[in-house]
């Protein structure tokens, strides 16, 4: 009570005691006994008197500095707004218009139905309402899996834009090694939930680490027909993530096992400069993952 400018004994009244000005008090009070990062103030001050609207206003700037809040500060008085804030978002019927033109989409989306859209199109919203909280990071699982290869390539280059654009870090989730490879700089290969191993792109795909980078590598198919062959499936059947094998999760699949790898489970090593594999071994043989050297 005390924070928002409250006399003690406010805990002991009843609600019809209180004014505008007070009620919204008792509201940021009540907020902030969660001990919020972020405090929403949606229209706090609309329905009170331009004098009592200054009071509250100053009571969240007062807040802010002393709490270390954010204020989300929503309202349709610009000049409170401009007083108020460090950002501005417009928004119109919903949509931030800015971001509408960042993904490519033509600002009367706003006002279509979701069954008016593509696939593609749905893809672009997901990714304007990731940005729409200016993220660092923008995680994209299986984002153009389900969309034709054109449409995929218009998505992964809104990506690639947008990651130049805004300095995004993009933490892209794919099985289609073609995909990855013209979009990351740095590749994280995964097996059962772990990570088995890590290394820049080109790096990985020439010259695999571990035997299960190499399975993949070898089993993607071939596009050129001059130089397509026999793909090489990986042997075996996936375990149950429930029932993972003892030591290395791979070594039931793996043609390069030894007794180490069924006892002890291996963990992340650097085997090359910015290279990391969990593996026993110490390299591959040179032919293992070479189709994806071209």
């Amino acid at each position: 009570l005390d924070l928002v400018r409250l006399p003690s004994d406010a805990a002991q009244r009843y609600p019809h005691e209180f004014s505008g000005g007070q009620r919204q008090r008792i509201g940021i009070a009540r907020a902030l006994a969660v001990e919020p990062e972020c405090l929403i103030a949606d229209e706090l001050v609309s329905a009170l008197d331009v004098s009592v609207q200054a009071q509250i206003v100053n009571l969240l700037l007062e807040l802010q500095a002393k709490l270390g809040l954010t204020i989300l500060f929503i309202a349709h008085d610009l000049r409170l707004v401009r007083h108020i804030s460090h950002r501005v978002a417009v928004m119109y019927l919903g949509a931030i218009v800015e971001l509408l033109d960042l993904v490519r989409l033509p600002s009367d989306a706003a006002q279509r139905y979701p069954h008016e859209f593509s696939g593609g199109q749905r893809q672009r919203i997901g990714i304007a309402r990731a940005l729409a909280v200016e993220p660092e990071c923008l995680i994209a699982d299986e984002l153009v899996s389900a969309l034709d290869v054109s449409v995929q390539a218009q998505i992964v280059n809104l990506l690639l834009e947008l990651q130049a654009k805004l300095g995004l870090t993009i933490l892209f989730i794919a099985h289609d090694l073609r995909l990855v490879r013209h979009i990351s700089h740095r590749v994280a290969v995964m097996y059962l939930g772990a990570i088995v191993e890590l290394a820049e792109t080109e790096r990985l795909f020439s010259r695999p680490t571990h035997p299960y980078t190499a399975a993949l590598l070898k089993a993607a198919p071939e596009l050129d027909p001059a130089r397509r062959s026999t793909v090489e499936a990986v042997r075996g059947e996936l375990p149950s993530p429930i029932a993972i094998p003892s030591g290395c999760p791979f070594h039931p699949r793996c043609p390069y096992v030894f007794d180490r790898c069924r006892a002890e489970r291996p963990v992340l090593t650097e085997h090359a400069p910015a290279q990391w594999a969990a593996c026993h071994l110490d390299a591959l043989p040179d032919n293992a993952g070479n189709r994806a050297s071209g």
